[in-house]
């Protein structure tokens, strides 16, 4: 028996007596990956979900047919003393990506560098790993608008700023 991807458990190998009738050992292996979010300075802890893929049976690797968990077979080969390679077979599961605030920021997704360059999703998105993958989010700073006023209430300048920036305060105005 193949894990065929699993990453962890086993299986223990079964003998077959041709033409009398024995069911499949029952699967023990599992699929599971780790996907870790990583808040990227957000100041949120970083969380880690693990996503279990589900077993689907056995597959002959030979010949391509396909069988349940634990069915009972007669006859897997003609050949006295041959090994017959069973396969796992995996059913791939999901994960909704979580939701991710800033104070000052707009989140833009989860990345699957930390330069954010190859988008995997947005929050509420379906995701299905192939593998352990950390996966980062993507901040842009809010820009806020400064409005400088004279003592009418007349504006004197404004000035956009992100979070967190500063902004020069114009020359002092003057009253008549």
């Amino acid at each position: 028996y193949s894990g065929n991807g699993a990453t962890g458990g086993s299986t223990a190998s079964s003998s077959h007596t041709y033409d009398v009738a024995k069911a499949l050992t029952a699967n023990g292996f599992n699929r599971t990956y780790g996907v870790t979010y990583n808040y990227n300075g957000s100041g949120a802890a970083n969380s880690t979900t693990n996503v279990s893929y589900g077993f689907a049976g056995w597959k002959r690797a030979d010949n391509g047919v396909s069988y349940s968990n634990g069915q009972s077979v007669t006859n897997l080969t003609a050949t006295n003393g041959a090994t017959v390679t069973m396969n796992a077979q995996w059913t791939p599961k999901a994960t909704t990506l979580p939701n991710a605030t800033r104070t000052g920021y707009t989140f833009g997704g989860w990345y699957k560098e930390q330069a954010c360059t190859n988008k995997v999703g947005d929050a509420g998105a379906s995701y299905t790993p192939s593998g352990n993958v950390t996966l980062y989010a993507k901040w842009t700073a809010n820009n806020y608008t400064v409005t400088f006023k004279n003592w009418d209430d007349s504006t004197v300048a404004t000035k956009t700023v992100s979070y967190g920036g500063s902004v020069t305060a114009p020359n002092d105005p003057s009253r008549p």
